[in-house]
């Protein structure tokens, strides 16, 4: 690259302020339903898919993934 068409530092100007617009989705939701969680007792999937406003098989596939991180663990249902 040119030295002289190099890009300033910061913000690139395509992106607009809204907080909307700069999020990540998927990330968003991921940690919408972390949130709903930790604000819980525990929660069964069909619970937590209804109090995050996601459907059962996104909080299935986020929370797999919180567990193979170790962040959660799944309990059997009693």
């Amino acid at each position: 690259m040119d030295p002289s068409q190099k890009r300033s530092r910061g913000r690139p100007r395509a992106f607009s302020a809204t907080p909307e617009s700069t999020t990540i989705q998927a990330l968003d939701r991921a940690l919408h339903i972390l949130k709903t969680l930790a604000a819980s007792d525990g929660m069964s999937l069909t619970e937590l898919a209804e109090a995050s406003g996601q459907s059962p098989a996104t909080v299935y596939r986020v929370l797999s993934t919180y567990e193979a991180h170790g962040m959660v663990e799944f309990q059997p249902a009693t």
